[in-house]
């Protein structure tokens, strides 16, 4: 994720601290500092710095006045991270032209400042990412902000084993997704950490809005709305393949993963990839099956 290179440009003033507060604020709320965010009558582009100085998010500004998206980029020229993580686009709340439920952060940047849009309806719902997303709007009283946790959609599937579920059904039960599909996002982590397909590898997982990749002695954890890459593990033993005779080496439940490596089970938590623990294997005591090895299978 790039960092900052330079400063920016803005003053030290009272609005630039009550906007840096406010990034605070929201990236207190946020579950993840990784995604994408999206800024609504983003001004000057200083709420947009502020977050991103303080998180790995990517951000899409969004701004009507051509003055102020001219004074936007001028301040963050030199930051490094305009056109790498902080974009400026032309456009209203109005008409946003994003994918849906892209966004894991929305903010109105004069939410704090008790200016900007009102609500939570509309647009924002149709692009807040489910499991996890936050918006952040000036509240319909006009005084404070409200704040909305996206809950997961209610129907939505899920994909916790090699083919489904542990009956392989090969179904994820999805009540939502109907009639003709599109693609939702595309992008890393692409072919070059990944293992030859035609080796019959484990399938990706998916559930509680993470989606799990196996790479080469590795495991991805991504937003499965967005594809953002939320964290990455290292597993030098790391390997399954034929799948289609020797089963998946992982499964996936809510909130965590599975993973068969060696002669132990890892715990990985979903949402940051941390291992909780790891779960050994009971060694073989029957003195008929010798020294031979154990292998995984269901």
């Amino acid at each position: 994720i790039p960092k900052a290179t330079g400063s920016a440009s803005y003053p030290d003033d009272e609005r630039g601290r009550t906007l840096a507060a406010f990034a605070e604020e929201i990236l207190a709320e946020t579950p993840r500092d990784r995604g994408w965010a999206l800024v609504l009558e983003a001004g000057d582009g200083r709420l947009a710095y502020e977050l991103a100085i303080r998180s790995d998010l990517k951000i899409i500004c969004v701004e009507s006045s051509s003055k102020l998206r001219s004074q936007a980029r001028a301040h963050l020229k030199e930051t490094g991270l305009y056109g790498s993580r902080i974009s400026i686009h032309k456009g209203k709340r109005s008409a946003l032209p994003y994918g849906d439920y892209f966004a894991n952060v929305i903010v109105a940047a004069g939410a704090s400042l008790g200016e900007g849009p009102r609500g939570a309806e509309g647009d924002v719902r149709r692009l807040l990412t489910p499991n996890g997303g936050v918006a952040f709007l000036r509240k319909e009283t006009g005084e404070g902000v409200d704040v909305l946790h996206r809950a997961a959609l209610e129907g939505a599937g899920s994909w916790t084993s090699q083919y489904g579920s542990p009956a392989n059904t090969s179904s994820s039960e999805d009540e939502l997704v109907t009639g003709a599909m599109t693609i939702a996002w595309f992008g890393r982590p692409g072919p070059r950490p990944m293992r030859d397909r035609g080796a019959r590898n484990p399938a990706p997982l998916s559930s509680g809005g993470i989606m799990y990749v196996q790479g080469d002695d590795r495991i991805f954890g991504m937003d499965a709305y967005n594809g953002s890459i939320l964290w990455t593990v290292e597993i030098p033993e790391l390997i399954r393949t034929n799948v289609k005779a020797d089963s998946t080496n992982m499964i996936c439940d809510e909130k965590h993963l599975y993973v068969a490596v060696a002669d132990a089970c890892w715990v990985i938590e979903g949402a940051t990839g941390t291992v909780l623990r790891e779960l050994q294997v009971p060694t073989a005591v029957n003195p008929r099956f010798g020294d031979a090895k154990r292998a995984w299978g269901f």
